[in-house]
């Protein structure tokens, strides 16, 4: 018999740190197998561990034994080890790590875990046969196994869903939804009827901070009393032991990708792999799928589902530079004459403006100082008498003379919410809230940056108007057009779930022509097709993978140096390769973050086998970060 077991120990570690050897001791032989946890001494404690599997060889000179059967955790099925096996190769983060990912050690002490039902009042929800037809069409298919929900009605979702679950339910299956957000994830559970509460969960990132509610979460998981996962990203490492359905709500979000911290995986890519191994059913929800989904989708012959699509809407866009020429304002004469209709017929008027604070930033017409913050070398916003950083929440005083050239003439540029405000209340005399800051319930005319908003800011809103997004057009990055897109596009989507009658929207902007405005009144198609020609035209994905290089350090001089001479050594292990290409180091455009400086690289893969991949990037250091697929190249 194979004497040695190979060990994932979980433990965070280093990404080049694998699985370690341990001799199986004889009163432990044929009663651990693959898959099964253990004790093993690692270094000068004992740690939990998973077997991988077993061997008469070892490549280390020295190995110890392992200590004991792990009897707290169930074993992991065989899809499950192969899938850390994956994301650990793919997303170039260690064995261990990533299983540190889908397991924690069980709470030293044990409390009492209050049900996530009892914490959430109930929404009711709404649907049709038709949609009942669907979800039933969907769990008796065998050959089709992916699908694409789009388009829909955004009132249909939920209901689909619970259906969903209730048949999962049935065939003592299970069922995992993820949604980009806390809040959309919690309008879910919501809805839930009392048979699937009793078998549902709320796995966010909340569920992982309180070990003894993620351990017991897990545990009911793992044993099959939990049918229903309704969570954010973290959700899509749950111990499912008999996975059934698993969908990814508003796949276009960004959220749905880890960018902040390792490791940065992209929810939807393992999901994919999670239904590869497992053989289970994946549901891609979106009102505005990525491109590159969408393109994998018409590739991969996902089956397209659709639950209806939101009604027509009273349509306008606004030139901005005309509006210039008669003397520029934010607030158009038809933006105004829309917003005091709207309020004499007894209904509220919702505003998007893309920007917090009263100007955008402060500036000197002499000498053109810009104010930045001192943490993330970003323009201040400016707000009243403070300047403010909205990203990482630096103020201080308005300053009142150049620090450059000591000059007085220091102008407040640019648009924001509070401006906006502020200039409403003297042209029109009703109660103005902003979302988050103020108390919206009475107010007539409701202001918001439009990130993150739900769907009851929406009740009673007869219109939409979008005030300022032209922050977000025409970015430097590939994903621009769609990410200004896909935010249009759900803030029309839940607009029009309001079932007010005689909804309109009115869309002011500088650049008409972009395709992000010019495809509102179209399908989707239209804004694909636009979209899918230039990726291709410059190598974006879905025609080449992309992988994010950077380093981050408190000496700007010292961040710019380390990625010079990465860039030089691997430039020269590529020489002319025509399948990968490597930019040149630039700094990030956020200058600053977290107190370091950052500086980046980009590889664009076209074509490229993994193994080319990886065997290049053996070549970056431990304390280089590695992104794979990003979101953004700003």
């Amino acid at each position: 018999m194979n004497n040695i077991a190979r060990i994932i120990p979980c433990k965070k570690l280093p990404r080049t740190m694998g699985c370690f050897d341990y001799l199986v001791p004889e009163r432990l032989k044929n009663k651990i197998k693959p898959g099964d946890f253990v004790y093993v001494p690692f270094k000068n404690r004992i740690i939990s561990g998973l077997v991988d599997l077993f061997t008469d060889k070892s490549e280390f000179s020295a190995i110890k034994e392992i200590s004991d059967v792990h009897n707290t955790f169930a074993p992991f099925l065989s899809y499950q080890i192969e899938l850390i096996k994956w994301f650990s190769e793919y997303y170039y983060y260690s064995l261990g790590s990533t299983l540190s990912l889908f397991l924690k050690e069980p709470p030293k002490k044990t409390a009492k875990v209050k049900p996530a039902a009892e914490e959430l009042a109930e929404i009711a929800m709404t649907g049709s046969k038709s949609v009942e037809k669907i979800a039933e069409q969907i769990m008796c298919s065998k050959d089709e196994i992916k699908f694409l929900l789009f388009p829909l009605k955004q009132d249909y979702k939920s209901f689909f869903f619970v259906k969903l679950a209730k048949l999962c339910l049935n065939e003592n299956k299970q069922i995992l939804v993820i949604c980009p957000q806390v809040h959309k994830a919690e309008e879910l559970f919501r809805c839930l009827p009392r048979e699937l509460g009793e078998r549902a969960c709320l796995f966010t990132a909340g569920t992982r901070t309180s070990k003894n509610r993620y351990f017991e979460t897990c545990r009911k998981i793992r044993e099959n009393k939990i049918s229903l996962i309704i969570g954010t990203r973290s959700a899509i490492f749950s111990p499912m032991v008999n996975p059934g359905v698993i969908i990814i709500d508003d796949a276009h979000s960004e959220d749905l990708k880890q960018w902040d911290q390792n490791p940065r995986y992209d929810t939807i890519t393992v999901a994919r792999k999670i239904q590869e191994l497992s053989n289970c059913k994946l549901i891609l929800s979106s009102i505005t799928p990525r491109p590159e989904d969408a393109w994998l989708a018409k590739k991969e012959n996902y089956r397209l589902i659709s639950l209806g699509s939101c009604p027509d809407l009273n349509y306008k866009i606004i030139n901005l530079n005309e509006e210039r020429k008669k003397g520029f304002t934010y607030l158009s004469e038809a933006l105004v004459a829309a917003i005091k209709q709207t309020i004499d017929q007894g209904k509220k008027v919702l505003l998007i403006v893309n920007k917090k604070g009263e100007y955008g930033y402060l500036a000197c017409s002499d000498c053109n100082f810009e104010a930045t913050c001192q943490n993330c070398k970003l323009p201040l916003s400016v707000f009243e008498k403070k300047l403010i950083c909205y990203r990482c929440g630096h103020e201080q005083p308005i300053i009142l003379v150049c620090p450059e050239c000591h000059g007085y003439n220091l102008k407040k540029l640019g648009i924001g919410i509070n401006q906006i405000k502020s200039e409403l209340k003297i042209i029109i005399n009703q109660e103005i809230a902003i979302v988050d800051e103020d108390n919206v319930a009475t107010a007539k005319i409701i202001l918001s940056t439009g990130q993150n908003i739900g769907r009851k800011v929406f009740t009673g809103v007869g219109l939409l108007g979008l005030v300022y997004v032209d922050s977000l057009a025409y970015l430097p990055d590939f994903s621009s057009s769609f990410r200004l897109y896909s935010f249009l596009k759900e803030l029309i989507n839940l607009f029009s779930s309001n079932n007010e009658p005689e909804r309109r929207l009115i869309v002011q902007t500088c650049f008409p022509e972009n395709i992000a405005f010019s495809s509102l009144a179209e399908n989707y198609e239209k804004f694909y097709q636009a979209e899918i020609g230039e990726r291709k035209a410059f190598g974006y994905p879905p025609f080449a993978r992309l992988i994010k290089l950077f380093f981050e350090h408190h000496d700007l001089a010292v961040c710019k140096t380390e990625a010079m001479n990465l860039h030089k050594k691997l430039q020269t292990i590529l020489g002319r390769a025509k399948d990968i290409s490597l930019t040149d180091p630039y700094p990030c455009y956020t200058q600053k973050i977290r107190k370091k400086y950052r500086y980046q690289m980009i590889l664009f893969m076209r074509d490229c086998a993994a193994v080319r991949e990886s065997g290049l990037l053996i070549n970056v250091p431990e304390y280089w970060t590695i992104d794979k697929n990003p979101n953004s190249l700003l």
